[in-house]
């Protein structure tokens, strides 16, 4: 991994970057979870920040990147780590690019509940516009029923410890979670 993110830093070219980063989701599957520590140790996720940073073209490639990430984030000692180097702006950024019905919308969001299960990245993820982003989700027209339980499981864990955030998102985590009669 760390010869990917070194090829990542020196290539140019959006497709050799792409390439890099596919490169790193196959060593982030199911079949190599035991490796993910290893994985994490070796600059997979500042890699993939960067390489979803500067775009990518193709939906099958954001799709695979925002995998990737969702499947690091299931590393419980590294998500306090993958919030430092800026995993839940890369989720929210591979989100912003797609449809709110895309298929790409309930790996975004498992990857907020994983980092968000931790107290100490809660405040820099909703500082970063994630209630936005939830509330986008939750409210889009011919959103799913597991996209809406996912930002459900998402406030949840904001919700669960309020006094790490401030007043505001209090209000807007609160109107978010209360029931709406018009």
């Amino acid at each position: 991994v760390t010869a990917l993110a070194d090829l990542e830093r020196l290539a140019a070219e959006p497709a050799t970057k792409e390439a890099v980063g596919l490169a790193i989701a196959n060593l982030t599957g199911a079949e190599v979870q035991g490796l993910l520590p290893e994985v994490i140790s070796q600059m997979a996720v500042p890699t993939l920040v960067d390489i979803v940073a500067g775009g990518v073209g193709d939906a099958d490639a954001r799709t695979r990147l925002a995998v990737a990430l969702c499947n690091l984030t299931a590393e419980p000692g590294a998500r306090e780590g993958m919030v430092s180097d800026g995993a839940h702006g890369a989720l929210r950024t591979l989100s912003e690019a797609e449809a709110p019905t895309s298929a790409i919308q309930p790996l975004v969001l498992i990857g907020y509940i994983n980092l968000l299960s931790v107290p100490a990245n809660q405040r820099a993820i909703v500082d970063d516009g994630a209630l936005k982003l939830l509330g986008r989700l939750a409210n889009a027209p011919g959103a799913s029923a597991e996209v809406r339980r996912y930002v459900g499981m998402a406030l949840a864990n904001v919700a669960d410890d309020l006094s790490l955030h401030a007043n505001a998102t209090h209000a807007e985590v609160l109107d978010m979670i209360t029931p709406h009669v018009i």
